[in-house]
């Protein structure tokens, strides 16, 4: 009797489901409608590619000042070094850096793109192309 009893349960849930949801398909999700206000719009400017392409660099160029601060000429003279790359830099910033201007050549910036400039406290500011134009990107980094 008992395996009767389990039996007739057994097909009277999902009949009891299907009698409870409507027995209708609800369909293929519908997308979400964004609310056109209150939103944060990413950089239209510049692309997630592009940007990817200046973190590689800026990585680069934080080596660069890093064992260029630790270097027998400066060691750890932060004032003496910066005042030895600020500004655009050209192919003796570049050597001082021990980084080689042609591997900053990329598809969205050249060499001739970046400028660092130093904020004191270890802190150096590498730019990107010109303030407000689309190419230009900014980053803090900072020596110790």
């Amino acid at each position: 009797m008992n395996r009767l009893g389990l039996l007739i349960l057994m097909a009277g849930v999902p009949a009891a489901f299907c009698v409870a949801c409507g027995g209708e398909n609800a369909g293929p999700p519908q997308p979400v409608r964004q609310p056109t206000c209150g939103v944060i719009v990413p950089m239209s400017s510049i692309s997630e590619a592009q940007k990817g392409e200046a973190m590689l660099k800026f990585g680069s160029i934080r080596d660069g000042l890093q064992a260029a601060s630790i270097s027998t000429k400066y060691n750890r003279d932060l004032n003496k070094l910066s005042g030895d790359i600020n500004g655009k830099l050209d192919a003796r910033k570049w050597a001082i850096l021990g980084l080689n201007p042609a591997s900053f050549d990329g598809t969205w910036y050249t060499s001739a793109d970046f400028a660092i400039d130093y904020a004191g406290g270890g802190k150096f500011i590498i730019t990107i192309g010109e303030l407000n134009t689309p190419k230009y990107i900014r980053e803090e980094v900072t020596i110790r």
